[in-house]
């Protein structure tokens, strides 16, 4: 059986979990527009895949029609989809460079100083019965770290180097609804008005990044020699020492950056949302994360209730993996070159072989480390895991320590986490973000 009107129609996430309900086990192969591809849910697999000693390097490829990468600028360019193995690993150290301890703590100080200024002027414009977005609060604030930690531009920057804020982060959005398009579509099952819209989309974020690096490249060289000497060395300056010896180095700078901007907003403020929004459903577990923040330094309970959203409504619900060669060890049975691996994460996740109560939103679950390692990959993992894992949890636990210490939340209507409709654009984004009212913390 074919699955690709299926994937085009219902999404990758959603297709595979139709089939293996089918098939009534945890595996089971199918072909994607003739393809061999494996539909997975069960551990042991995933662990395969992702953590086993040979095997884990045989799956470093990602799967994806060439010409739709192409369109996303993604085709042996840039990190993320990126299968030219030795371009992608210089790369991926460059990023992996960038993401260090330092510019983590940027990060999360960028986070704290902009997010109490950041919601007050939301609040003030919004009706206090009719709450606010959340969503667009954590995008704006995971797009200021990004900015700052990575390229060096604080928010008071913006308007002397032209960054339209809600234009850059709609401009992100787009991308990932494009990308979704692209990735798996043949070109000869392209909708022409739609493949232009969304052809538009990637144009309009890449023109915005490429904007950004010009003006911070004029800022920049108006610095005294003192000023240059005492500046850090940021992201895409390290990149271009690396792409300089690369045929298409302007256009590998251009495509890392937009990538980092991508990454570094959508996926982790998504993320933010959810467990803000989970904590809005239950008082009692405000109180116990504001008490835990105000007396202890560990944040056990703030990593577990991050974790349990993480299983509970994954951000990436799916993996995509392609062997590089054949492999005779495969758990389910040999496979070939070629061959795609999804690996469905949230299938996994509410798998109840796999978890107790598993539809029951429970962050004590994760209260001892290393626990459930065997069994829970929210950012995937080995060579082709998310190198920004680090960035997203600070990013994540930032925002939601610093909202629920000054404020009480509250959910809008009835819909919670659990109920909440979405949709997957690459990432897995709410299809209407349920609005919160915050109330400040009484002293």
């Amino acid at each position: 059986m074919d699955l690709l009107e299926s994937f085009l129609q219902k999404t990758a996430p959603v297709a595979a979990s139709e089939e293996l309900g089918l098939a009534g086990t945890q595996t089971c192969e199918r072909r994607l527009n003739g393809t061999p591809f494996i539909l997975t849910k069960d551990p042991k697999i995933a662990n395969y895949v992702f953590n086993d000693g040979k095997a884990r390097t045989n799956y470093c490829l990602r799967p994806g029609e060439d010409r739709g990468l192409q369109k996303l600028h993604m085709f042996e360019n840039g990190l993320i989809w990126n299968n030219d193995t030795p371009k992608w690993k210089k790369i991926r150290g460059c990023f992996q460079k960038a993401l260090g301890a330092n510019a983590l703590k940027h990060a999360s100080c960028i986070i704290q100083k902009e997010a109490e200024p950041t919601l007050t002027a939301h609040m003030e414009k919004a009706d206090g019965k009719e709450g606010i977005d959340l969503l667009a609060i954590c995008r704006r604030l995971t797009f200021r770290a990004s900015l700052g930690a990575f390229f060096g531009v604080d928010s008071t920057e913006f308007a002397g180097l032209k960054v339209d804020e809600a234009a850059f982060i709609d401009a992100i959005v787009q991308y990932f609804k494009a990308w979704e398009y692209f990735l798996i579509r043949p070109e000869q099952h392209w909708d022409k008005s739609l493949a232009k819209k969304h052809s538009q989309a990637v144009s309009s974020l890449k023109g915005h990044v490429q904007n950004l690096l010009k003006a911070i490249e004029m800022r920049d060289a108006s610095l005294t020699p003192s000023q240059k000497g005492s500046k850090r060395k940021l992201f895409v300056e390290s990149l271009r020492e690396v792409c300089v010896k690369e045929p298409e180095c302007e256009e590998l700078l251009l495509q890392s950056s937009l990538e980092m901007l991508l990454a570094g907003t959508d996926t982790s403020s998504v993320t933010a949302y959810y467990t803000l929004l989970a904590l809005a459903g239950d008082k009692a577990l405000q109180h116990d994360l504001r008490e835990e923040l105000h007396n202890s330094n560990e944040e056990a309970l703030l990593r577990s209730i991050v974790d349990e959203s993480l299983r509970f409504k994954p951000v990436g619900p799916v993996v995509l993996r392609q062997a590089c060669q054949d492999d005779p060890n495969f758990p389910a049975g040999p496979v070939k070159k070629g061959t795609g691996i999804l690996v469905h994460l949230a299938e996994m996740n509410l798998d109840e072989e796999v978890w107790k109560e598993p539809r029951k939103f429970d962050p004590r679950r994760f209260l001892v480390p290393g626990e459930h390692k065997s069994v829970f990959f929210p950012f995937g993992e080995g060579p082709k895991g998310c190198v920004g894992m680090h960035l997203g949890r600070r990013e994540v636990n930032s925002i939601v320590a610093t909202v629920i210490l000054q404020y009480d939340l509250e959910i809008v209507g009835s819909e919670t986490l659990s109920s909440l409709e979405t949709h997957w654009d690459i990432a897995n984004q709410p299809d209407d973000p349920t609005r919160i009212r915050l109330s400040p913390v009484a002293d």
